[in-house]
């Protein structure tokens, strides 16, 4: 199983391991919410904090 060396997280596929290593990144890296300024290691758990958060951002 891939494991993360950061944090010693398991996953089942290599493609899991390297979209959870995108958590790892610094500060100056993250990706940051137009909206609200909060700051997140992916675009995949920015666009999720948007769904959840910014509900209204998003409809068209």
């Amino acid at each position: 199983m891939p494991k993360c060396e950061a944090c010693g997280a398991t996953f089942a596929t290599t493609e899991e391991l390297m979209r959870h290593n995108e958590t790892h990144v610094t500060k100056a890296e993250s990706f940051k919410c137009q909206a609200c300024g909060a700051t997140f290691g992916s675009q995949q758990l920015l666009e999720g904090h948007i769904k959840e958060a910014h509900p209204m951002a998003i409809s068209r």
